[in-house]
């Protein structure tokens, strides 16, 4: 079955296959990482479990959230996939700018944003992917 969202480049059985699988990947590796944390808790077991819990849990966040965008990229322009990176990664570089206090990584990441942004909304104009705020106007 090849039924197209109108502006999109990727069927909807190809859209909705990868939100689940995208989905499940980022519940299933908090659900580990919050193990690994509680299991550092128990007297006698190893401490570095609760570190590698909180990096289980960084990562089952952040790359599903990487892989979204630069899917949902692509699926509106060829090369998209650029623009989505982007996006996650000037959300990175403002948290870990903001965190390791490196003055100018949260301005360049709060700059990367914006032009992500900016590239999405022109890939989906150009490409005529439907774009509203809020209700659409036809609804009731």
């Amino acid at each position: 079955m090849t039924i197209r969202r109108e502006g999109y480049r990727f069927t909807l059985i190809f859209i909705q296959r990868w939100t689940k699988i995208l989905t499940i990947a980022l519940c299933v590796g908090v659900a580990i990482g919050l193990l690994l944390g509680l299991l550092s808790d128990v007297k006698g077991t190893p401490r570095w479990l609760g570190d590698a819990g909180f990096v289980v849990i960084l990562s089952s966040i952040g790359l599903p959230l990487l892989g979204a965008a630069i899917l949902g990229g692509e699926s509106i322009f060829r090369g998209g996939g650029l623009v989505g990176a982007g996006l996650i990664l000037g959300f990175a570089g403002v948290v870990i700018g903001r965190t390791l206090q490196i003055d100018w990584m949260p301005w360049a990441g709060g700059i990367l944003i914006v032009l992500s942004i900016l590239g999405f909304w022109i890939m989906g104009w150009v490409a005529k992917v439907p774009m509203f705020f809020g209700v659409k106007r036809d609804d009731p």
